[in-house]
């Protein structure tokens, strides 16, 4: 009752009431007993100690009526108090102890209070979630969710939600919350509470009997299209239209392998493409971009997944373009028609870790039924034509018959007594064998051989009977020297004692044979003859080069030895200036000269035969490190190589002016305050082997990387940097004699070069790891 009374009170008005109350009774009281006083007594002595005790009188019995009321008021707060504590103790523990989380939050998201419960289901303590943002806990997606159902709180709309928070550990915890407005002591909406119920385990259950839902339904879908349709492409086309309705992909397509090329082509694709499988180029043969999902399950012949793409560690030159495509893991599967390889289908997923064990087995099942299903279509084509072959063979082979340009006869064999064959007659003939054999049939059916031919003996009379014997059919070609013609015979029984024959007149190409031969006769001796004129041409030119190289040094040893007698006699009679001229003149000499050399090397290589031995690639860089010792050592260089550079077949010769003159040139071009470092490393191909000579020098543009190849192309001029531009000519036109290749695998001015040369190996070669 004093609850009800004091929850229905207005503090203000009642202790207006009472004080006015109070405020009336004493005026009352003090008029009259003044007035009573008055009258009683009459002495004024008297009267003020009456007063006095009148007014001590008052204030005891006010002082114990506000002792009273006071009494009253705290006894009733530290009741009320006390309860207050009990019921917030109650509260607490209440709230502590509950199963569900209780989280207050603010209009912002702030965390006014959260219970133990919520910390715990996310795996922090209270301190650490207190005064954090409830957006931190939830991903972009949540955020929007969560922030649109506290805009319906503070209208006065809850409802109840599902909400996914980020736990601690990065796990999901899944839960239904209840939300209602949290308002201040003035009643006042300041932010929400969230009782919030954790429903993770049962969320995972939907999810996974979602998920085998999404797996069955899509092998069930599957299946029905692949009884239900008999057409290849069709099939193809519904499997990845499933794959994306059925079974959650983002995009599936289906790739046939060129027999030819052995190029994966893309037959059928649905879904999220948008022009992405153009940049999808993937080779079998030539094992091009084969490394990944598609290129292992092709070369495995079994399932093949990618559970992260963004992180996959051998990257696809089109991996890229799928994470831009939504595309976050995918699998590639393998079909088979009669036990042979013919292509993958590759299913895209937009989430990680999309490929569970059970979706591998599912997809691997699918693999198979695909795979059967290719089988059956087949097997039904090829029955259906065997049967219409079969209806139709008679009609057919009439109109055959009859129509065809070769010509054709039946026969039967004759034997005689002894069971030996001795002649045939002819039981039927098509207008082909009259028109290229000029004979009536009418005139020969049921005649002999022997009798229209008019041979003694009935011609292959041995070769016919062992066809009409065993059944075995036979081919040949002849000439028939009653008719004076070429024939092409196929011979085939279609009953054991018969045989049929079917030819055609090849008179005229036998003819035109023996006359193309006679030209490829005439054709070889005059090749013959012309390789000779060859050989005695290269070998004047040879001579001619010689002869050249040695009539242009002529003069120049003349001027080098005059200059060396003026430099030797004559220097103190010149200027500075003259003596400026006469070391031009020297220079010029001793450029020429090597100028003059290098042309006729460059000449020389590849004149003679390349001599393929096994060769350590080893001891011939060692060779060459020998002979350039004298500019190492004055360049103060360092080259270093591994110990293992293999042995392999190759030309000694050529390997020798590849590898002096790349490192020439490592030694040329360097800065002058600069020592050379020259390395040189190697790696085994599948069918090749590449060496790599990397050096510190100046570099070279990439514009310049095919240029500096040609012969006397030279980047700098002759005062800053010697050469004649014909040493990586030389070196390239040497790698190629061998059947391999040089060019330069990255340069950077100021940084240096990197050479890579590349050499064949034999698919017989016994490669050696160490020379």
């Amino acid at each position: 009752m004093v609850k009800k009374t004091l929850k229905n009170t207005n503090p203000k008005i009642t202790a207006t009431k009472i004080t006015s109350i109070y405020l009336i009774l004493s005026l009352i009281w003090i008029l009259f007993s003044d007035m009573v006083l008055g009258i009683l007594y009459k002495s004024s002595g008297t009267l003020t100690w009456m007063q006095s005790i009148k007014g001590t009188f008052f204030v005891i019995v006010t002082a114990f009526i506000i002792y009273v009321l006071i009494y009253r008021d705290i006894k009733s707060l530290k009741v009320s108090e006390d309860a207050l504590i009990r019921s917030e103790k109650n509260y607490r523990h209440l709230i502590e102890n509950a199963q569900e989380g209780i989280w207050n939050v603010d209009r912002r998201g702030k965390t006014l209070f959260i219970n133990g419960r919520m910390a715990e289901m996310l795996g922090y303590t209270v301190d650490e979630i207190m005064g954090e943002s409830i957006f931190s806990f939830l991903d972009d997606k949540e955020v929007e969710t969560a922030k649109k159902h506290m805009d319906l709180i503070e209208q006065g709309i809850t409802e109840q939600h599902d909400l996914e928070f980020i736990q601690k550990n990065g796990d999901k915890l899944y839960a239904l919350v209840e939300t209602s407005p949290l308002k201040d002591d003035m009643g006042n909406y300041k932010g929400v509470t969230g009782f919030i119920t954790d429903i993770t385990r049962r969320k995972e259950a939907e999810l996974r009997a979602n998920y085998f839902n999404r797996l069955y339904a899509f092998l069930s879908q599957v299946n029905q299209s692949i009884v239900r349709i008999k057409d290849k492409n069709e099939l193809f086309k519904a499997i990845c239209q499933t794959a994306v309705e059925f079974g959650n992909f983002r995009m599936a397509w289906i790739g046939l392998i060129d027999e030819e090329t052995g190029w994966v082509c893309a037959e059928e694709w649905a879904g999220y493409e948008e022009g992405f499988l153009q940049h999808v180029k993937i080779n079998v043969t030539h094992k091009i971009n084969s490394h990944g999902p598609i290129g292992n399950s092709i070369r495995n012949w079994k399932l093949s997944t990618t559970s992260n793409l963004q992180k996959n560690s051998k990257s696809l030159p089109w991996d890229e373009e799928a994470f831009k495509m939504g595309y976050r893991s995918y699998a590639s599967l393998p079909l088979f028609y009669r036990a042979k390889l013919i292509g993958v289908l590759v299913l895209y997923a937009s989430e990680v870790d999309f490929f569970s064990e059970d979706e591998k087995s599912l997809l691997e099942e699918i693999g198979d039924d695909i795979s059967f299903a290719l089988n059956s279509i087949a097997s039904e084509k090829e029955r259906k034509l065997v049967e219409n072959n079969l209806k139709w063979s008679e009609e057919k082979y009439r109109t055959l018959y009859t129509s065809m340009n070769e010509g054709m006869a039946v026969h039967r064999v004759l034997y005689n007594e002894e069971g030996k064959a001795e002649d045939y007659v002819v039981l039927d003939v098509n207008p082909a064998y009259e028109r290229i054999l000029n004979i009536c049939g009418g005139d020969i059916i049921g005649k002999k051989a022997t009798e229209i031919y008019g041979t003694q003996e009935p011609p292959y009379i041995e070769t016919y009977a062992a066809v009409a014997d065993s059944g075995e059919p036979r081919y040949f070609e002849t000439y028939f020297e009653p008719m004076n013609k070429y024939f092409r015979i196929s011979v085939f029984s279609p009953k054991k004692g018969e045989f049929a024959t079917v030819f055609e007149d090849i008179t005229l190409s036998k003819r035109a044979e023996e006359k193309i031969k006679k030209l490829n006769e005439e054709l070889e001796f005059r090749v013959r003859k012309r390789t000779a004129e060859l050989e005695s041409a290269n070998k004047d030119m040879e001579s001619f080069s010689y002869s050249v190289s040695h009539d242009l040094r002529a003069p120049l040893r003349v001027i080098r030895s005059f200059s060396r007698i003026i430099s030797l006699r004559y220097v103190n009679d010149l200027d500075k200036e003259g003596i400026h001229y006469l070391n031009n003149i020297v220079d010029a000499t001793q450029r020429m000269g090597s100028l003059i050399d290098n042309i006729l090397l460059y000449s020389r290589t590849g004149r003679k035969s390349v001599q393929r031995k096994p060769n350590s690639l080893k001891n011939v860089l060692k060779e060459v490190l020998e002979d350039l010792d004298g500019n190492i050592k004055e360049k103060d260089a360092i080259i270093t190589f591994p110990d293992d550079l293999p042995t392999i077949n190759s030309d000694r010769t050529l390997l020798n002016q590849i590898f002096t003159n790349i490192i020439e040139n490592a030694l040329i071009y360097q800065e002058t305050d600069k020592k050379p470092e020259i390395n040189v490393s190697w790696q085994k191909m599948e069918e090749n082997i590449r060496l790599y000579i990397k050096d510190n020098g100046i570099g070279i543009p990439e514009k310049y990387h095919d240029e500096v190849f040609k012969i006397f192309q030279r980047l700098h001029s002759e005062d800053k940097y010697s050469g004649t531009g014909i040493g990586l000519a030389i070196a390239r036109r040497a790698a190629e004699l061998m059947e391999g290749n040089l060019w330069i695998d990255s340069s950077r001015e100021g940084e240096g070069t990197t050479f890579c040369l590349e050499l064949p190996l034999d698919q017989d070669e016994d490669f050696k790891l160490h020379p």
